[in-house]
């Protein structure tokens, strides 16, 4: 089912390539880069989801901060669980769907990374983004990144590519139907004679839908960027890092 798909997508080849296909030294710049941008209180409590394989997660614990991982995906947890054990940190990991995960407590800060935000529908994606509004702190700050954007790919957008990651090799195949506003990819993973074939809906929206979701959603856009550094976003840019923040009382 289209609006499922995520549910059974991250397993086998598909979660060995996204472990790989990040150097760790990256990872490191990323999580730096998290932490100039949400300006965090000592021991400050984070929320990422979906965390993956938690190698953000893991960065922030180690600077010293409590986090919770959400991720849908068994497969990914158990990656991140030992990835946790060997960093030496502890962090509390949820099997859950982001969209649907009930959060009891407050947070300071929240995290939506790896392109995730448009896995779901309208609908389910701006409920996310309420719960994530609802379970911040005043004063709060909610960074996601969207690559799946209509200014970052529809100027570029190729039907076909081909990329490989140790022995993995990935195939990429883009169809966009203008109807839905929605990417459709087909992926075939290959190692040796092993094949293993997925695919992914991503709805695709505009800053401006995304800026309206947050805002209805309660929380304050501060500012649209290319990277982690606070570069400005521009049309055509591969990424854009969004950050918005939860108004404090006045």
């Amino acid at each position: 089912m289209i609006h499922d798909w995520y549910k059974d997508f991250f397993h086998g080849m598909v979660v060995e390539l996204w472990c790989a296909a990040v150097p760790a030294e990256q990872t490191a710049v990323e999580v730096n880069g998290l932490l100039q941008l949400l300006e965090l209180p000592e021991s400050a409590h984070i929320i990422d989801m979906p965390c993956g394989s938690a190698r953000h997660s893991i960065g922030l614990a180690k600077a010293g901060h409590r986090v919770m991982g959400v991720d849908i995906s068994a497969q990914f947890l158990d990656v991140a669980r030992r990835s946790a054990e060997q960093a030496g940190v502890s962090i509390e990991l949820i099997q859950a769907d982001m969209n649907d995960v009930t959060l009891e407590r407050e947070f300071d800060a929240a995290i939506c990374l790896g392109n995730s935000f448009g896995y779901a529908d309208q609908a389910r994606t701006a409920g996310f983004a309420r719960r994530v509004a609802d379970a911040l702190k005043p004063g709060g700050r909610f960074i996601l990144d969207c690559g799946a954007l209509a200014e970052s790919i529809l100027p570029s957008l190729k039907p076909e590519l081909r990329y490989e990651f140790g022995d993995i090799e990935m195939h990429i195949c883009n169809q966009y139907c203008p109807r839905n506003s929605r990417l459709e990819t087909h992926y075939t993973f290959t190692r040796g004679d092993e094949v293993q074939r997925s695919a992914q809906w991503h709805w695709v929206y505009t800053t401006g839908q995304i800026c309206r979701m947050l805002e209805e959603a309660g929380l304050q856009i501060v500012g649209l960027y290319r990277s982690l550094d606070r570069e400005p976003f521009r049309l055509g840019d591969q990424y854009v890092y969004l950050m918005s923040q939860k108004p404090t009382a006045d």
